[in-house]
């Protein structure tokens, strides 16, 4: 890609990521739905328009066309299939009125015209996310991404310590499934309008350490996750009643909070990062390979969205063994939160609830059913406790 347009679109999609325009979205749309998946959307929606549009043309025509198929969509007034239907007409309308093409009902030539432009920019030169806290930004920038646990400097220290001390009293997972899968590559997300929900929750197994609920398998509610508005005092409060409930004694609770606090203070600062990654460096930048030919201009891009070719499955083609260079990362910071989500109380995590034996077992189930990308240290463990 030109340099000089990826340039271009880092700063006006910077820029627009910060705006009042999106900030004013972003707080109705969190008035009207208390919702982080909503959130999200909306988020992923302006990462979207701009790998399609480098120099952001039409970027406010669009997005208020989205948030208003969003909202029809979330109160039902529209199916699922005619969202994407919808959705992919105003991409389409944008890329025609960018290119020229005013037509209500564009010829079929013009209608390859379009289909062509979307390709070549949200395929040929298109990109996937990978999202992580300020925490991290020091060591991306200094040695890339990297699917290696050995060679990352965040890795926590003593996780499989904290793991196995909770473990014996029957929680299986005070870091979520981290201790079970940390071995098992880099993540990334084709799909934008999950970069907001991998950045507030990142790193996973820290976001889950300090929630009030350790046997649900995903965080919906931000009263549950008072690390997502980095509130200290909740958190701390959290991974208190974790050891309490859990029955540790005093050395052990001094271990667990000693462990809590050194980590707070890594991943403290609430800037939130997404680091683009191009597909043409992951090797999926193939038209051909992505989307059949023979699809029209509006299944072609319902189909792009939709992963048809299933590229990106999960844990599978949405996983990348090896470094990824500093230099091939396109960083960006979202916006602030804080801006935009309040929570006027936060909920607590009981005893019964945490030490709930059909849950953890739960837990422990769906661990051993992805035995493949499981940690060779956690295996032995883990059969132990399913055999009791």
């Amino acid at each position: 890609m030109n340099k000089s347009k990826e340039e271009q679109m880092l700063v006006e999609l910077q820029k627009n990521l910060n705006s009042k325009f999106l900030l004013r979205m972003l707080k109705r749309c969190w008035k009207k739905n208390h919702s982080l998946h909503a959130i999200g959307n909306i988020i992923g929606e302006v990462y979207i328009h701009y790998i399609i549009h480098k120099d952001g043309y039409g970027f406010k025509y669009y997005m208020k066309k989205i948030e208003s198929l969003y909202q029809q969509r979330k109160e039902n007034q529209m199916t699922s299939n005619e969202y994407y239907y919808q959705r992919a007409r105003n991409i389409a309308l944008v890329i025609g009125r960018k290119l020229g093409i005013k037509a209500k009902n564009p010829s079929q030539a013009d209608r390859e015209k379009i289909k062509i432009y979307f390709l070549e920019e949200f395929v040929a030169q298109g990109y996937v996310s990978h999202s992580f806290p300020a925490g991290y930004f020091d060591s991306i920038i200094k040695n890339g991404l990297t699917s290696s646990v050995e060679q990352r400097e965040e890795r926590p220290q003593d996780f499989e310590t904290i793991q196995e001390l909770f473990m014996k009293k029957g929680v299986m997972a005070p870091l979520g499934g981290y201790p079970y899968y940390n071995g098992s590559g880099l993540y990334y997300e084709y799909n934008l309008t999950n970069t907001f929900q991998h950045a507030i929750d990142s790193p996973e197994w820290f976001c889950w350490f300090t929630s009030s609920d350790h046997t649900t398998s995903y965080h919906q509610e931000v009263e549950v996750i008072p690390y997502i508005l980095r509130s200290e005092k909740d958190c701390r409060k959290n991974v208190e009643d974790l050891c309490s409930n859990a029955g540790l004694d005093a050395e052990e609770r001094d271990k667990v909070l000693d462990f809590y606090t050194k980590n707070y203070e890594k991943f403290s600062s609430p800037t939130l990062m997404a680091a683009f990654i191009s597909k043409e460096f992951l090797g999926k930048n193939k038209i051909e390979e992505a989307v059949p030919n023979n699809l029209d201009l509006i299944d072609t891009i319902i189909y792009i969205f939709r992963d048809g070719a299933k590229q990106y499955k999960e844990h599978q083609g949405n996983v990348y063994h090896g470094t990824i260079p500093k230099e091939y990362l396109k960083i960006t910071t979202l916006p602030d939160i804080s801006q935009f989500i309040q929570v006027e109380k936060y909920k607590r995590e009981t005893k019964e609830h945490l030490l709930d034996p059909k849950a953890n077992q739960e837990i422990l189930k769906r661990v051993k059913e992805n035995q493949n990308r499981v940690d060779p240290k956690m295996k032995e463990q883990i059969e132990k406790i399913i055999e009791q």
